[in-house]
């Protein structure tokens, strides 16, 4: 698609699992490194998107939304929590920038949290294991190992090794190696991987997320919005995310592939 959308702030929390935090905390500190990022101020927001799982099953609380906006200074701004379970996060995004593609807004903060730590071991089981369709529950099915099925149907359609599975979990590692909020900040090689010890035949340790406390936050400016503040449109892949340059949106697509959403 052509693009008119930018990402011009982002913002982390440090991931951890046992943040001395709340929810709300996690989700406007995230929101304010973000905006400081971009020098943009929260009153300025056209909309706020929330993505959160299970905040009332985790910390007991719901209204994520109001509280962000309010404790930010948002007043004005559209806000909105979003709920697609694992994909809350992604979902919450794309809302943001379908919203700024369309015109409906010039600046949307996009902000995703979760804090899990309080729960036991046996209760953050049961809440990740709700998203499991009931028709498949019903029949022994955990989102472990419905990822192992699902991962096991694509290596098999595409005639792929595990170890083109056990990359992404390197690449990911990687990644956090280089990321000082990352909650695992130590390298992994494919052949680690692969070595770990298996969760959910094909998938390993190393191809399963922790539970974690953290957030982050993006936003999501008109192209024109973004050049009125400085930050403009950056093409080179050497230096997205550096000075004051902005990031082009180029795609941001979804799709549900079952007649259920795990």
């Amino acid at each position: 698609m052509e693009s008119h959308v930018c990402l011009t702030g982002v913002g982390m929390t440090r991931f951890r699992g046992d943040a001395d935090a709340t929810i709300h905390t996690l989700l406007e500190t995230a929101a304010r490194r973000a905006l400081d990022d971009a020098g943009v101020a929260a009153g300025d927001l056209d909309a706020v998107h929330v993505a959160n799982m299970a905040a009332e099953a985790f910390d007991g609380v719901s209204g994520l939304h109001n509280a962000l906006t309010a404790s930010i200074g948002a007043h004005g701004a559209q806000a909105d929590r979003v709920e697609n379970t694992s994909a809350s996060g992604a979902s919450a995004f794309q809302r943001g920038v379908q919203a700024v593609a369309s015109g409906a807004a010039d600046s949307a903060l996009v902000v995703g949290g979760e804090r899990m730590s309080d729960a036991s071991t046996e209760t953050a089981t049961g809440v990740i294991g709700s998203i499991v369709h009931e028709r498949e529950h019903a029949y022994g099915v955990t989102l472990p190992s419905f990822g192992g099925l699902a991962a096991d149907t694509y290596l098999r359609r595409h005639d792929a090794p595990y170890e083109a599975l056990a990359s992404v979990a390197a690449k990911n590692h990687a990644n956090g190696a280089r990321n000082q909020y990352a909650q695992f900040q130590s390298e992994v090689s494919v052949a680690e991987a692969a070595d770990s010890p298996l969760v959910a035949d094909p998938l390993r340790l190393y191809d399963c997320c922790p539970t974690t406390d953290g957030a982050a936050a993006v936003l999501i400016e008109s192209a024109g919005e973004a050049e009125s503040q400085g930050a403009g449109e950056d093409e080179s892949e050497d230096e997205r995310g550096g000075g004051d340059s902005a990031v082009a949106v180029r795609a941001c697509e979804s799709a549900v592939g079952t007649h259920a959403v795990a």
